[in-house]
């Protein structure tokens, strides 16, 4: 085997490639922990390497402290190599050639690698690590048999998506590894720490008392000021404006709970519609469908030497436009969803837990995103708090040849009794023996009523 990579071995165990301008670093020591001490104490067993640590969930499913080891030297700034591919490929398993006695091979899952699978091994060693982690990732990225993409294309698309906003500063910076602070650093930090709590508790026991103060003064001016039938009319509005605010809660509430556990009906509205379509009209067949939540786009082309412009008016739904070219558009409406479900779940981290156990191994590429908090501040005067409805996180699928459509049958049937919402979909070369379909949907978490 030929070299494909201009890596530079810093150290035995550990390489370093240099791309674009940038370093990332391969062959890191993954590891998770229950908590910061025993973050702490792994480091003290490794004082001069510099590591990489994330509040997040591993590859595995175990949640924790996410810790990353660099144990070569490193001059500047250097980024994993596998937190790269991760955030443009979040499923994967990368074998890359160094050279005749080296490989690459590193497992991804959710945009992390797995304990102990950023690893420099030969070329048999890799072979086995790959046939294992073929049984549960079809998505193979390097110069192996079967894959999809080279590291330096996946790692180019890291550099695009940073430098189209795609990927944040902070994301990029999250896998930076850091050098571990020596000892008088870390006695500044904390005594810098200790002065801003002790101000901030200062600041805070002041505005306590200057807010009470500033209550009071309000109280005995309102006392002052206002008749009986004043005070009771503030007290109607406020009560008004407090209900109306619980309403919007309630209905915000509900439309969650209403659309949680559609998939299935939401699914079977844009294959009627699918259904519906013919495969050929005056010349025109499918190209691409489009469907969301009001409703499904259909995009033609004509085809052959005899089609007319004017055959594109008899197509259904079609939408007026003053294109002259042998492309249309038509729009079909969706009726919106009814009913909902009720789960069992004690927490959105019991559902994430759930769908990775249902999901992860069952349904190829699967990208479960992290959830996001679903809340409604109210109006700074009503003196309430603010109410957390519920949470949200995506999950993103993507199918590809003759199989494409039974594919993403069974995705629906595997979250038919779960609270997903289907939020889009998408059919790609329809009409033309190229099947290809893609899925974004929301899981929902709905917070109990008080």
């Amino acid at each position: 085997m030929s070299p494909l990579l201009q890596v530079h071995r810093p150290h035995g165990d550990t390489m370093i490639l240099t791309l674009n301008n940038r370093q990332y670093l391969l062959g890191m020591q993954w590891s998770m922990h229950p908590d910061q001490a025993e973050v702490r104490a792994k480091l003290k067993q490794a004082p001069g390497a510099r590591f990489i640590r994330n509040n997040q969930q591993h590859g595995d499913g175990a949640n924790g402290i996410h810790l990353g080891l660099y144990d070569g030297k490193v001059k500047g700034k250097a980024l994993s190599a596998a937190l790269a591919i991760g955030a443009v490929e979040p499923s994967c398993v990368v074998y890359q050639c160094i050279d005749d006695e080296t490989v690459w091979l590193c497992v991804i899952a959710n945009g992390v690698p797995y304990s102990g699978k950023d690893v420099l091994v030969t070329p048999d060693e890799a072979d086995k690590m790959l046939l294992e982690a073929l049984s549960f990732c079809q998505t193979v990225i390097g110069d192996t048999s079967g894959a999809t993409a080279t590291v330096p294309d996946v790692l180019a698309r890291f550099e695009a998506s940073a430098k189209e906003g795609r990927i944040s500063k902070k994301e990029i910076a999250s896998f930076t590894a850091k050098n571990q602070p020596r000892f008088a650093t870390r006695l500044l930090a904390f005594a810098v720490i200790g002065l801003l709590i002790i101000a901030l508790i200062a600041g805070f026991a002041f505005a306590k008392k200057l807010r009470e103060k500033n209550r009071l003064n309000a109280a005995n001016m309102k006392r002052m000021v206002q008749s009986e039938a004043e005070q009771r009319k503030a007290a109607e509005q406020l009560a008004a404006a407090k209900k109306k605010f619980q309403d919007e809660v309630e209905s915000r509430r509900a439309e969650l709970a209403s659309a949680a556990g559609s998939s299935t009906h939401r699914w079977r509205q844009w294959q009627q519609v699918r259904a519906s379509l013919p495969l050929t009209m005056g010349g025109y067949v499918v190209t691409k469908i489009e469907c969301a939540e009001t409703e499904c786009k259909v995009f033609w082309m004509g085809r052959g030497p005899f089609v007319r412009t004017m055959a594109k008016r008899d197509l259904p739904g079609y939408v007026e436009s003053d294109d002259i070219s042998l492309t249309a558009t038509t729009q079909h409406p969706i009726a919106p969803l009814t009913g909902g479900m009720t789960t069992g779940y004690q927490s959105v981290i019991e559902l994430r837990q759930h769908l990775v156990d249902r999901l992860e191994y069952a349904v190829p590429g699967i990208a479960i995103g992290a959830s996001k908090v679903q809340e409604i501040k109210p109006p700074a005067d009503l003196g309430l708090e603010t109410e957390v409805i519920g949470n949200t996180g995506p999950l993103k699928v993507s199918f590809r040849g003759s199989a494409a459509l039974v594919y993403a049958n069974d995705f629906v049937n595997v979250v038919a009794d779960m609270p997903v919402i289907l939020r889009k979909a998408t059919w790609l070369g329809s009409g033309t023996g190229a099947e290809g379909v893609s899925i974004e949907a929301e899981y929902v978490y709905v917070n109990r009523q008080k």
